[in-house]
């Protein structure tokens, strides 16, 4: 089995730009999300340098999955 992890936001009006355009993104479990340069390894990371408007009050969430190899 292979794990990965995807990038869920809240879907709604609040949503900033950037993660809607990383929503629905599904990566190996032990892969980094990537916005314009900026890496992530889950929504609200800042540890690899994420910016604040990234980062803060992020509403959005991972979903793992398995796959068969």
């Amino acid at each position: 089995l292979v794990y990965t992890k995807e990038w869920i936001s809240q879907r709604d009006g609040k949503v900033r730009d950037a993660h809607i355009v990383l929503d629905g993104t599904e990566i190996n479990e032990d892969s980094l999300f990537d916005y314009n340069g900026y890496r992530l390894d889950s929504p609200g990371d800042s540890s690899l340098g994420a910016t604040p408007d990234l980062t803060v009050n992020c509403r959005c969430f991972l979903s793992y999955h398995e796959k068969r190899v």
